[in-house]
């Protein structure tokens, strides 16, 4: 990560190049790098143990792991008067960890997922920061369990996975800061996020609990590379000219 972004600031420091925009489509490309910290409530079947219900709220433990993914974004840049704006359609596929450890148990839930959602970006000289909201659906599930009763990986597929969930959707949020370098023919985008992804209800295999509500806090740093379609036709059409 460091090396790359000594090699961009090279670059931009090289060049100096200004990018500027003009109102049309554009197309952006991410990935993101972080991890994710999660945490689970649960729905118990009906009277449980009393015994059970207090020993297993006041053992649950928070886990943390590791979360990638790669972005497709297809836009409309709008340059306003005090600031401009950008709203794009994202396509993506997402690798989410969830887990949760309460006494012996110990669970992990890594999902391969498609991500849908719409991006909306406001750009202040070099600085721009997003807002993102949109749906996971979960095409493939490994979980990893450790137990008095159950020790093993588990790999469902898109087809298996209606025996694991409750519900085969996951909304999420997102809010990013990025700073913008800029070249002649694209912009990168380095910076922070931090995100939200809701309850993913999760079929339970004890006999006390019907679900577990899954939810995490997403963060990390997101590398994206933002090309406009206007400006890269002048700008070639401006080369092919200067060269005749």
């Amino acid at each position: 990560m460091r090396f790359l972004l000594i090699i961009i600031l090279i670059l931009h420091s090289t060049f100096n190049l200004a990018f500027s925009r003009e109102e049309g489509v554009e197309i952006m490309f991410s990935v993101p790098f972080g991890g994710s910290y999660s945490y689970h409530n649960v729905n118990f079947v009906n009277n449980p143990d009393i015994d059970f219900f207090f020993t297993y709220n006041k053992n649950r433990v928070h886990k943390s792991g590791f979360e990638t993914g790669f972005e497709f974004l297809v836009g409309y840049f709008l340059p306003l008067s005090s600031f401009d704006m950008s709203i794009f359609a994202n396509i993506a596929y997402s690798y989410d960890y969830f887990g949760l450890k309460v006494l012996d148990v110990n669970e992990s839930y890594s999902f391969n997922n498609l991500k849908l959602g719409l991006d909306l970006k406001f750009f202040v000289d070099n600085l721009s920061i997003g807002l993102a909201a949109g749906l996971k659906v979960p095409l493939g599930l490994i979980f990893t369990t450790y137990s008095s009763y159950m020790i093993g990986d588990f790999y469902y597929s898109a087809s298996d996975l209606n025996e694991k969930l409750k519900l085969r959707i996951m909304p999420y949020l997102q809010l990013s800061l990025d700073y913008i370098f800029k070249f002649d023919y694209f912009n990168i985008l380095i910076g922070p996020y931090v995100g939200y992804d809701f309850g993913l209800l999760v079929n339970s295999d004890d006999i006390y609990i019907d679900t577990k509500d899954l939810s995490s806090v997403d963060f990390g740093i997101k590398i994206s590379m933002l090309l406009s379609i206007n400006n890269f036709i002048n700008k070639k059409e401006n080369d092919n000219e200067l060269i005749f």
